[in-house]
């Protein structure tokens, strides 16, 4: 009887698929910039970058690979801050707007010097925007980025992404988010375990724009993160640590911090919390050692506090 090979070969790729190997792409060996390297990449590969400084403002372009370190690799610490990717002020650092995933991760560098003044459209994140997408960003240092508007180190619009064990330090916006700005992004998306320090916004503030540390305006999560020394000294609405805007907006509560601790800020009106109309749902936080413009301490002021430590304790409290 004569055999049906067709039959055979596809029964045999139902047992044993063929599999896609992902691709590494090594910079600067074999390409000299990090952009060359992801402008090369298909989905699922890995721009592997080794130790240097890269003078580049980047885009992922749609791309879901991951862009990582050595750390990736290596799991050492040293390759976080020996990694640097440096916008030189001429432009913000990563921009990761066209649909990305988290299957889309950037891993293990120093993010740094990016200004978002330069861009067209949008002017915010100095050094990360995560616009309608959801990357991963972890194990990475944000630091001593400049937004024209929200978000000095990261700003995140519309995103189910997560920033996970991060620093994000000594950025500044001109009027929102110092360190992070987050608006209304979806469930799953989480600021967790991050350092939130020294970061400021310059502006004369009102009602939306404040948040020396962190601003989240509608929606966003913001867990198990230290947000400590981070100033709003001329924002009269306060918060000069975390800020919350309008977070049951659309009928139910939408902005939640939980397990963070939110000491040493400073603002002109509240240092640590504050709220416009309905703010944030603050569990099991530690609001501590916060003061206003006349260095009075002042923790909190409006939000909903539940199970959170605090003196004065706040308003509200479970």
């Amino acid at each position: 009887m004569k055999k049906n090979y067709a039959s055979s070969l596809v029964f045999l790729l139902a047992l044993f698929p063929i599999h896609v190997f992902a691709t590494i792409l090594p910079v600067p060996s074999v390409y000299a910039t990090v952009q060359t390297a992801i402008n090369n990449s298909s989905n699922g590969d890995t721009v592997l970058v080794s130790p240097g400084t890269y003078y580049e403002n980047l885009n992922m372009n749609g791309m879901n690979v991951v862009l990582a370190s050595l750390y990736l690799t290596t799991g050492d610490t040293a390759h976080i801050s020996s990694t640097i990717l440096d916008g030189n002020f001429s432009g913000r650092v990563l921009t990761i707007d066209q649909g990305e995933n988290d299957s889309c991760q950037v891993v293990g560098f120093t993010i740094r010097n990016g200004d978002s003044f330069y861009e067209t459209g949008l002017t915010w994140g100095g050094g990360i925007f995560i616009d309608f997408s959801s990357p991963v960003i972890r194990h990475c240092v944000i630091r001593d980025n400049v937004s024209a508007s929200k978000g000095g180190g990261l700003a995140m619009n519309y995103s189910d992404g997560k920033v996970l064990n991060c620093t994000i330090r000594d950025n500044t916006a001109d009027n929102a988010g110092g360190g992070v700005y987050i608006q209304d992004c979806l469930t799953n998306a989480d600021v967790a375990n991050c350092i939130i320090t020294g970061n400021t916004i310059g502006c004369y503030c009102d009602w939306t724009e404040s948040g020396g540390g962190v601003n989240i305006y509608h929606s966003g999560r913001l867990t198990n993160c230290l947000v400590a020394g981070n100033t709003a000294p001329n924002a009269s609405v306060g918060g000069g640590g975390v800020f919350c805007d309008w977070g049951d907006y659309f009928g139910d509560q939408r902005i939640f911090v939980t397990g963070c601790t939110i000491v040493g800020n400073s603002a002109m009106g509240a240092g640590g919390t504050s709220e416009v109309i309905t703010g944030g749902e603050f569990r099991n936080c530690i609001i501590w050692g916060n003061t206003d413009g006349y260095n009075n301490v002042y923790n909190n002021n409006g939000n909903t506090f539940h199970y959170s430590c605090s003196s004065p304790q706040p308003s509200g409290t479970a």
